[in-house]
Order: C-alpha cells, then structure tokens, then sequence
C-alpha cells in the first residue's frame, strides 16, 4: 500500500504522514504500535499548551533566551485567533529552525547533567512542536550573518511550507487557530478577556524579571503595553504598576550561603483583597511556590489586617544545582533542595524590612468582655437574692477577668431595685459588634448582618441602574488618579459602559493608571481609590458568563457596602432594615448569604428548656 508524504522535507521526525494515512496505517499494524511524530507531539500539547497565555509565555521565553533586546507581542480574540511574537535576537540558521520543530530538539542541554546547570527558561525543546500540532504555525528568522531568512509554515503538525524569504534579523512566530481542530481543547478556552488577561499576566511576569528587555504588546490593533527597556528593577515596577505602587515598597536584601533575596515588598498600608500581586522569581524564572507565599504570610503576620496580603516583588538567586525546575510540564512550579533555608532567607529578608512582630508572650491579652450596663438593668429588673457561685467552684482571685465578673455580679446582686414610674421609651435596634443588628416583633427576635444586608439593597439598585441606563453619578471634587496592573485596564475597557450605567465615570490615562470621575450617590464616605481597585479586581480574575452583568453588579454593591465593624446610628439602623424589606429577596445577599436570621418564641424557650 502507498501512502502520501510530504515533499516539502526530508527532516526525519517530523510529520510526513497524515491523521488519514495513519488511520490506514494503524488497520494494518499490532495492538501495540509507536505513535507518529504529529501524534505524540499533539498529547504533548496537552501538557505544555493549556491556553493562549502558556504559548505566549513560551514564545516570549524563547525571545528572551535568544538575546533579544526587544520583544513584541501582538494578539488577537485574546490569543485564540492570533499570537505573533517577535524579536530582535540572534535568530536560527534553516537547518535549525527545522530542527527546533523535532520534539526534544534543543541547543541549551546536551546530557543528562545539564539538569543540574539549566540557566536558560526553556531546555526541553517540547515547546514549538508541541505549539505547531495544535495551530497554524508561521516561523521566520534570520541571523545577522545571512542575507535572506528563513520561512517554515506548518498546519497542524505537518509541514506545508518551506523556503528563503525576506526578513529581518531576528525570530517571528505567528500562531492562527489554536485548537481549531481539537475541538474539545478549544471548548475548555474562556472567553476573550479571560484568555486576553491570562496572556498580559504573562507579559508582566517576563517584563518584570527582564527590565533591560523593551516590551510591547497589543491587542485587536490597541496597544495594551509598553516597556521600554530600562536599568533596574524598581523602574520596571513603576513602568508596569505605577508610581503609587513604586513609592510604597521596601526593598529588601538578604544573604545566606546558598542563596540571595533581593527585590521589593509593600509596606504596612500597600495590601490587597487577593494575592494576586505577589510575583516570585528563582533566577529570573518567574515561579509559584506556596513556601515562597507562607514565608510572605508569616512576615506580615500581625502587621497588616486578616485576610489582607501585601504586594511583593521576590527574587531569588541560586545556584542552579540547587534547585529542580523540571518537575512540571510549564516549568512554573520549582523544588528547593533546601526549603527551610529558603523560607527563613525569604521571611528574614521581609521581616528585616517591613519590621518584626512582638512575640505572642510579650503581647498583652485583649480581652473582649460582654456585660450589660448596671443602669439599664435597674431600670426594669428587681433581681433575688441568689449564690454568687456555684457551689464548691472556686474563680481564682488573681485572674483580671474573674474579677471583673465578679465586681460586676456583686454590684448587681447587692442592690434592690424598684420599678421606675417614668418607662422610658426603649430603642428598636441594638447593635452588637458593630457588624450585627438585633431587633424583635410580637413573635420574633431579628438578627441582621449589616454588609449583607447593603450588599442586597445596593445590588437591586446596580441591576436597576443597568437595566434603566439613566443612573447619573456625583461628580468628585478632586478626581482619583489610581495605578493598576496592565491587564486590570485591558478589561475594564470591556466593562466602561456598565460602569457610566451604575453612576461611575471612569477614564483610561495611561497602560496602567485609571481616574475616576465620578461615583454613584450611594457611595459615601468610602477609600474610592480602594474601591475601585477591588471592583477591577473582580472583573479582571473573574469570567465572561451569561451572568456578567448580575457579577459586576455583585462586585459593586460587595465593595460599596456599609462594612463589618461600622457603628450605625438608629436612623441608620431602621432605614437598613426598611429598604432590605423593600428588595425583591430581602434574605440573601447577591452571593447567597443569610442577611437575616430568624429565632421565633418557641426556639428560644426550647434553647431556655421552657417546653
């Protein structure tokens, strides 16, 4: 039987036989058989090509380990239609730009003990073959030696076009259709934004490790970032998150015998909701460890408020024996030989800098006590004569809580009181804990949770507003300028017309920095620039679902809302409790939380084993 190949090559290994060929190829062969290049390659993209953002991260790894000096990433429907990176580096010669397209082709290992020295990003040579199965895959390069590039096009694992053409120094990869022909990868893809988001994460982790590297990126023909190269770290930083960020953090430095720490780290106020912005990097490889995040955790511990988590900038040095980057297929996860030493050197490094928490013997106890006012009591209430104890327990005299009891119980149970002629009106609401809101009708006792409460009320009002579209907003005095990360802008521009529908204004300055013009009028007596990062920061780590409109109204009233620990007056309290009652589902916040809860009579005189 003959079977087609490609004429276009002679390489060996990569693909000269068609998913049809192979069909026919499979009848005629065992049970067990050695799979073709393009189909190896194809379950190797699995692993190595999860989402536009891993082919922009390898793409732009390449570039960096070629030496260039700048590098430019442009995008398409959030990378599912079009990536092309290009750069300025040394290039390849034709003879190895169709070798780069083997599986495991390489020029940065040659044996086994290269493992132990890597000192570039990318070793395995899986990358551009495991890239080239799965998409239309354009590449040319050139070397400043060569007259005329080189130019391969290969469609889906096979080779359909190759010869001399025009070109600059330097390599440009082009992806078109990624997953268009497996289709059950391509289902598992997000939406634009989504996948936009997860390649501008990328970009701004590659950008932050390389400052002497110029970046820039755009998509659908809008440029989204621009870094021109610069000569430190804390530039970058500026560059990519802004001054304010810049002017808050600390650098911090620390030195053992295997390993440095150097970078940059948020002071006591720099803090955010999530720890999305916190970036780790071993030898310029930018990583996620969940040691490096307990280290950060644990300096900061005491200093900033619970479930808050700084802003950091971490960088390791280490000998590369030291260390084993290849235990994952994106080469993102990292084992250190020695992991104490590099959880005492990272949390060293942040506490030297951010300041050292007092040890827990040496902190006073704060003792929360819940007494009732003795005057109120006397009120109303004529108390009998009863043990200050029970019999045969003993409160040691010495405690300080002990004896507050027992001077309060004392002065209580000492006095007779009579019934006062005047009965003063009593108050509707009691707040406790400045979080909760305590009210009783004829059959029942109430028990409100503030925030969730507004969180309801306000969320009808965002739907209403973005239903109706005639939501005005209150135009701020002094506008608020706020600095985020790149990919937080790329989606609020995405959502600037739900924002102007719920009364916000906002305008887009600059890459990475925002002004808001104006509020809704239920935003009072907020941190607007807190609030308007945290709203973003929904958007930007959540996804494009049917229910879009109904999240982003959820992040609003979420941030917008009358917090936990915030004393209410009465007119307060009675305007919560009569709007929540007003909304279309009074007892859920948008995130389905219990906003009231119910005790009837009868539960409480089963708690008080009155039945």
């Amino acid at each position: 039987t003959e079977f087609s190949t490609n004429s276009l090559t002679t390489e060996p290994g990569f693909s000269t036989t068609s998913p049809a060929d192979f069909c026919q190829i499979f009848e005629l062969m065992g049970k067990i058989t050695k799979l073709p290049e393009w189909v190896a390659n194809r379950i190797a993209a699995g692993e190595v090509v999860e989402n536009p953002g891993s082919v922009v991260k390898e793409l732009v790894e390449n570039s960096v380990d070629a030496g260039a000096a700048y590098i430019e990433i442009i995008l398409a429907g959030g990378g599912k239609d079009l990536i092309q990176v290009i750069d300025d580096g040394e290039g390849m010669s034709p003879e190895d730009a169709l070798m780069a397209l083997q599986r495991h082709a390489t020029s940065k290992i040659s044996d086994v003990d290269d493992l132990n020295r890597i000192t570039t990003l990318g070793f395995r040579g899986e990358a551009l073959p495991s890239i080239a199965s799965v998409s239309v895959m354009e590449l040319v390069t050139r070397r400043a030696e060569d007259e005329m590039g080189f130019r391969i096009l290969v469609d889906n694992g096979e080779i359909v076009e190759q010869g001399e053409v025009g070109a600059r120094k330097g390599t440009t990869v082009t992806v078109r259709e990624l997953f268009a022909r497996v289709p059950a990868r391509r289902r598992f893809l997000k939406s634009d934004r989504a996948e936009l988001n997860r390649c501008v994460i990328w970009i701004t982790r590659l950008a932050l490790a390389n400052p002497e590297i110029s970046f820039r990126a755009e998509h659908n023909e809008r440029e989204i970032l621009y870094a021109p190269a610069v000569g430190s770290f804390l530039e970058r930083i500026e560059q990519l998150f802004g001054a304010e960020i810049a002017e808050n953090l600390l650098p911090i430095q620390y030195q053992t015998g295997d390993y440095t720490i150097y970078g940059f780290v948020g002071n006591r106020t720099l803090h955010r909701a999530k720890g999305t912005e916190q970036y780790f990097f071993l030898n310029r490889r930018a990583i996620k460890s969940s040691l490096l995040s307990g280290a950060v955790k644990r300096a900061y511990s005491g200093l900033i408020p619970p479930g808050r988590h700084p802003v950091v900038f971490v960088f390791i040095e280490a000998d590369p024996a030291l260390v084993d980057v290849n235990v994952h297929p994106a080469k993102i996860e990292v084992r250190f030989r020695r992991e104490e030493a590099v959880f005492h050197a990272v949390y060293r490094a942040i506490a030297d800098a951010v300041g050292s928490v007092p040890s827990p013997a040496a902190m006073p106890k704060n003792v929360a006590k819940f007494v009732p006012p003795v005057d109120a009591v006397a009120q109303t209430l004529d108390f009998p004569e009863v043990p200050r104890r029970a019999p045969g327990r003993k409160i040691p005299p010495q405690d300080p809580v002990a004896k507050e009891v027992e001077s309060v119980a004392e002065r209580i149970i000492s006095q007779k009181f009579a019934p006062s002629r005047e009965v003063q009106e009593q108050p509707k609401f009691f707040q406790i804990f400045n979080t909760y809101i305590i009210t009783a009708t004829d059959s029942e006792v109430l028990i409100m949770d503030q925030h969730a409460a507004h969180e309801r009320i306000l969320y009808e009002k965002v739907l209403d507003a973005l239903a109706s579209e005639e939501y005005s907003g209150q135009r701020l005095l002094f506008p608020v300028e706020v600095s985020v990360p790149p990919h937080w802008v790329s989606s609020l521009a995405d959502f600037l017309d739900r924002f102007a529908a719920a009364g916000f204004e906002i305008e887009i300055v600059g890459q990475n920095r925002i002004k808001l013009i104006s509020v809704p009028p239920f935003v009072r007596n907020v941190d607007y620039a807190r609030l308007i990062t945290d709203i973003l920061r929904d958007l930007a780590e959540g996804e494009e679902t049917p229910e879009i409109t109904k999240n982003f109204a959820a992040s609003v009233a979420c941030h917008s809302a009358i917090k936990a620990g915030q004393p209410l007056s009465q007119e307060e309290m009675e305007s919560l409790f009569d709007a929540l009652f007003a909304c279309d589902d009074p007892l859920h916040c948008p995130h389905g939380r219990p906003t009231v809860i119910k005790f009837s009579i009868a539960q409480i005189e089963r708690m008080f084993g009155r039945t």
